[in-house]
């Protein structure tokens, strides 16, 4: 269980991180050369938060029939001078928090899975509906709510960080690109 809240917080960090050091390459016109290594270790934490779905995708073997019984947004760290309603105004972090049920032998199970922020920014995830396939690790107990199961949003996790390591690397690359052709034409 530890693992996989570590992996929850990572993924939260890695998340803001992405938007606030994309945010800051372009605002600043790719001339902060000290983003560089931050740009390099988030590109890092997203190979390692994708060998960790990758890893569980391996030992979650078994394809069991789901129902999404709860998706809810979480939040954070509240703002209390915003008076608007609606979760995304009044939270500083947020993220989306789904809970499947499933059957495994006679017994009811429940696999959680959290959403990163930036994955769920622009809404609810395309082909997502209210029943799906988990895949289940024979191995482990049914009753680990994280770690023995992955989630019908897999592939998007996977995705998802692959993604944003190859969009950290590339403002890397930008933002060496723009120092090389700054320091010739002086």
């Amino acid at each position: 269980h530890g693992v996989g809240r570590l992996m929850r917080g990572l993924s939260m960090v890695h998340s803001y991180s992405t938007l606030l050091l994309v945010y800051w390459c372009v605002r600043y016109n790719f001339s902060i050369l000290g983003l560089i290594p931050l740009l390099v270790v988030n590109a890092v934490l997203s190979f390692v938060l994708a060998a960790h779905v990758n890893s569980r995708r391996k030992h979650c073997t078994v394809p069991v029939e789901a129902e999404l019984v709860r998706s809810e947004h979480r939040g954070a760290l509240r703002r209390h001078r915003l008076y608007s309603p609606g979760w995304r105004r009044g939270w500083l972090v947020h993220w989306t928090h789904d809970v499947w049920r499933y059957r495994w032998g006679d017994d009811v199970c429940f696999a959680e899975d959290t959403i990163p922020p930036l994955m769920s920014l622009f809404g609810p995830l395309t082909g997502i509906r209210r029943s799906g396939t988990i895949w289940v690790d024979p191995y482990r107990s049914p009753y680990a709510t994280y770690g023995g199961v992955l989630s019908p949003d897999w592939r998007y996790h996977l995705r998802f960080y692959y993604a944003t390591a190859v969009l950290c690397l590339l403002c890397a690359v930008a933002l060496c690109m723009v120092a090389l052709a700054g320091s010739a034409l002086r």
